[in-house]
């Protein structure tokens, strides 16, 4: 059964717009002001510095949801995901349907409907029992998810606030005070002015995030009953 690597395509672009992608894409509200260090009481910080306070912010909080359009191969996929520490929860868009997956206590599950298992090659006789039906992903096929955590998403923007441009300028994001750092190709991190230095939105070629719900206690649950699809399909 694909899909395992379906899922791991969609959620593993999470990791890749940090500071290091394509243009940015520009698709939120942002009014430019002066340089950063003006709408915060800490001294003036660079650009490098930002995200790495961003990303120490953001492992810190052990928790945060990401929503947005990962960009892939001229499609765009809306992914909403829930991420604590190292479970996750959410949906994202494939061929327009709907797939939910949950990774909670290292078991990965996966629901979605006839027509996109019918999508990755599936018989239909044997996709009409998959319907909206909870199934484990078999171990091996989501081996990347390993790398799609907390801590995992704060690491690759640390490992990418070299590329920042030194120089962030304020803004603001939906009404709320942000520093705007971008990287020499445009790619741009918007970080909480106020407060906890968080990520609030992330715009690269990759796709564009905005994140919300840091230090949410949100408890991510496996479902109550799941399907396991193994000898039942193909490859699973």
């Amino acid at each position: 059964m694909r899909t395992g690597a379906a899922t791991v395509a969609v959620l593993t672009v999470l990791l890749v717009p940090a500071c290091g992608g394509g243009g940015d894409a520009g698709g939120s509200a942002v009014t430019a002001g002066p340089p950063a260090g003006t709408t915060t009481e800490e001294p003036r910080r660079s650009g490098p510095e930002l995200v790495e306070a961003a990303a120490d912010a953001l492992e810190e909080s052990g928790a945060v949801r990401v929503r947005g359009t990962a960009t892939g191969d001229g499609e765009e996929t809306p992914v909403d995901v829930f991420l604590r520490g190292d479970d996750l929860t959410g949906t994202f868009g494939l061929a327009g349907r709907t797939v939910e997956i949950v990774r909670a206590d290292g078991e990965i599950y996966a629901r979605a409907p006839a027509g996109f298992y019918e999508d990755q090659g599936v018989p239909w006789f044997v996709a009409g029992q998959l319907d909206d039906v909870w199934v484990t992903v078999p171990e091996g096929q989501a081996e990347e998810l390993d790398a799609v955590s907390v801590a995992a998403f704060a690491e690759e923007l640390r490992a990418r606030a070299g590329e920042a441009r030194e120089d962030a300028r304020a803004g603001e994001l939906a009404g709320r005070p942000v520093l705007v750092v971008t990287g020499a190709d445009g790619t741009s991190v918007r970080v909480a002015a106020e407060g906890e230095p968080y990520p609030l939105r992330i715009d690269s070629a990759e796709g564009d995030f905005r994140l919300d719900r840091f230090g949410s206690d949100r408890t991510v649950e496996a479902p109550g009953s799941a399907l396991d699809v193994g000898g039942l399909v193909p490859g699973g």
